[in-house]
């Protein structure tokens, strides 16, 4: 099996070597094209990169996507040989689900520190230390 992982992203200094090399509009292209790519493929869908991209730019398509992921697009992925990158879960749904267990964690802290208990954080309860009555003589 191929291995491409020597082409993912360890910087930002591709970017202006492939400017240089390409020019900024060609370069914007590519960067455009392979982004309404990724955004295109389905829930569990992958892009084989070997099937889909020419050899000679393997570099480039591997650090565009890393790039991609890292604007916000987490819920994209490279599998560890960098030769797929597959779109795992949707964003808004994951969100969904995350702010109901968020939800959930306020009511379950809510009825374990008792809803408005003066003086804590969230509901907490204050406790007094044998520090917090030190003073100077």
């Amino acid at each position: 099996m191929e291995n491409l992982s020597e082409f993912k992203m360890t910087s930002y200094d591709w970017y202006e070597e492939y400017e240089l090399k390409m020019g900024e509009q060609n370069l914007r292209d590519y960067v455009n094209k392979v982004w309404k790519g990724l955004l295109e493929l389905k829930l569990g869908e992958s892009l084989d990169v070997i099937e889909n991209v020419q050899p000679e730019r393997y570099d480039l398509f591997i650090k565009i996507g890393c790039l991609f992921i890292q604007e916000n697009n987490m819920n994209y992925e490279f599998n560890n040989q960098y030769t797929k990158i597959r779109h795992r879960y949707d964003a808004q749904e994951m969100e969904k689900t995350l702010a109901f267990f968020r939800e959930k964690r306020r009511e379950n802290e809510a009825r374990r520190y008792g809803q408005g208990t003066e003086g804590g954080f969230d509901g907490a309860e204050t406790v007094s230390t044998p520090l917090s009555d030190i003073s100077e003589d």
